[in-house]
């Protein structure tokens, strides 16, 4: 990278002693024990191709970075020879583009550092997370600010790798006070803060200079470039040297999206409905797909190795009784050939009713009131266990829960909600619901087994439906939500990070998504589209 023009020179540190100049005054410290924070380097051409990166690892150096490309045009001669040398001393390796926003769109410098260093970025445990290099501050071509330039190259960057199955978050590196030059939106990437300040690297922060101008949230940092001019065993000079917040680089290493596809295009199983189509699976290659039809009656459909009933036909499950039952259905399965389901009666009422091979159970009348156009979501977290989830008229989330027994009886949970919330668990006491906020964000919360999360915003910009959510086994989550194009979003959640809002187009939906997994590596969609109102599949294997 450039040097950048600090008054104070930061000291280098070797592995055994540690040497500082601070205004000309050479201060020698005592050898050092193995620092709490882990350190790497970053290098390009500058080092040439003589860096002996068994050494570099030997030093105590577990992560670098080695520029790969500058501009539309330029690609760094020795981008190749550094990564897979490093890869193979056992050093975490990631590569970085010099961008030039003055001159070139964010898409067309994406374009290039993807075809250089694409194929470097691999699910393989060694690789860094890419990095986005911003020093040049003179104009934003194909962009309305630095921030967006910045936004764009990123996206189309975790974009291109996600089509690779590599799931990335890009860092940010820029120099604490031209950090002032970004908005809080680029808080949504990892941050590479340049400040040669004189602090201890095991010690220090990046913010002691500039501090007003951090984008992210106040004093945080994940990488910390301390020194131009480190000693580094195997490196011929001075180099960058870089440190990690924290004790490991694992968080920072790019890993694998689900393995497989989406089976595109949405397919049309048939129905005509008056709002979302609710799924549950009780076993393996097994769907069940629950919906209101548009004469106010509740219709069934179900996959067990073919669809039944057969082509674009439902099966009348629950008939008016009376009353229309009208919102977004709520489904879930506890156990082998149960259902449970939750619909909104005339009189705004949460009913809940259940199938089994026996036949259907009653329509119980749970009563609350809820909002008219909101439906209801459920979970179960183990057998004969039942939490179902709605949005009273004052838009707060109400839950209600059947330990086996008894009801526990509605109990609010607070919010301010738009939508239908969509619930799952993937464990024992850990449910994760999903709805809308009134700044059309989404939003979670989660039980953990002894309490409610508060509210947590997850981004995006959606319609006033509400979501889909469905878990592939411990930790793991997938969100699906309906944005302001009508198009079909997902969001995954690895156990470790939240990826970025991917679109499944050319989907266009007219309600709630609903989502159910089956197993590890499979999930369903269900979607009501058209203009009649049928249900749409879409599936990923």
């Amino acid at each position: 990278m450039k040097k950048l023009l600090l008054n104070i020179f930061v000291p280098n540190q070797t592995k055994a002693w540690t040497t500082c100049f601070v205004a000309g005054v050479a201060l020698v410290t005592h050898p050092q024990t193995a620092p709490a924070r882990t350190v790497g380097l970053d290098v390009s051409h500058f080092q040439g191709s003589g860096i002996n990166w068994t050494s570099v690892k030997g030093d105590g150096r577990s992560f670098a970075w080695s520029k790969a490309t500058e501009g539309t045009g330029t690609t760094d001669a020795d981008f190749s020879g550094n990564i897979s040398r490093g890869k193979a001393a056992g050093v975490i390796m990631g590569a970085y583009h010099f961008a030039h926003p003055e001159s070139d769109s964010p898409a067309s410098e994406e374009n290039h550092f993807w075809s250089v260093a694409g194929s470097t970025i691999k699910a393989d445990g060694k690789t860094l997370m890419p990095m986005l290099d911003m020093e040049v501050f003179s104009g934003h071509t194909g962009a309305t600010s630095y921030s967006d330039w910045a936004n764009q190259f990123n996206k189309d960057l975790v974009s291109d790798a996600k089509a690779a199955s590599v799931k990335i978050k890009p860092a940010i590196y820029v120099s604490a006070c031209n950090a002032c030059e970004f908005g809080s939106s680029v808080a949504q990437w990892l941050s590479d803060i340049a400040d040669y300040n004189g602090e201890s690297s095991q010690t220090g922060t990046p913010w002691s200079t500039c501090s007003s101008c951090n984008p992210w949230d106040s004093g945080d940092w994940d990488f910390w470039q301390y020194s131009d001019s480190g000693a580094v065993s195997g490196v011929s000079g001075g180099v960058d040297v870089d440190v990690i917040n924290g004790t490991s680089v694992t968080p920072y290493v790019a890993t694998t999206t689900h393995v497989g596809s989406w089976h595109f295009p949405w397919t049309s199983i048939g129905g005509s409905f008056s709002a979302n189509i609710a799924s549950c699976s009780w076993a393996a290659n097994r769907l069940d797909m629950l919906g209101v039809g548009l004469n106010g009656g509740i219709y069934h459909k179900a996959w067990n190795g073919a669809w039944s009933p057969a082509s674009t036909s439902w099966e009348s499950l629950v008939g008016t009784y009376g009353t229309n039952w009208h919102g977004d259905i709520g489904a879930v399965s506890w156990g082998a050939n149960r259902i449970d389901f939750f619909v909104q009666g005339t009189n705004n009422h949460c009913y809940h009713g259940y199938y089994t091979t026996a036949g259907l159970g009653g329509m119980q009348d749970l009563g609350g009131v809820f909002d008219a156009n909101i439906g209801f979501g459920a979970a179960a977290w183990g057998a004969n266990r039942l939490d179902v989830f709605g949005v009273s008229p004052g838009v707060a989330l109400y839950h209600n829960a059947w330990n086996g027994t008894a009801w526990s009886g509605w109990v609010s949970l607070g919010g301010i909600l738009t939508s239908t919330p969509a619930a799952v668990s993937w464990g024992p006491n850990r449910i994760d619901v999903f709805s809308r906020g009134t700044n059309s964000e989404c939003f979670q919360i989660a039980w953990n087994g002894s309490s409610w999360s508060s509210f947590l915003g997850r981004g995006g910009e959606f319609d006033n439906y509400g979501y889909g959510a469905a878990s592939q086994g411990s930790g793991l989550l997938d969100v699906f939500g309906i944005g302001t194009n009508d198009e079909i979003y997902q969001l995954d959640w690895d156990g470790n990070s939240w990826d970025s809002w991917n679109s499944l187009d050319p989907g266009v939906s007219t309600s709630s998504p609903s989502a159910v997994s089956w197993g590890a590596g499979r999930i369903d969609a269900f979607i009501r589209s058209g203009s009649s109102g049928e249900c749409y599949h879409l599936y990923f294997n």
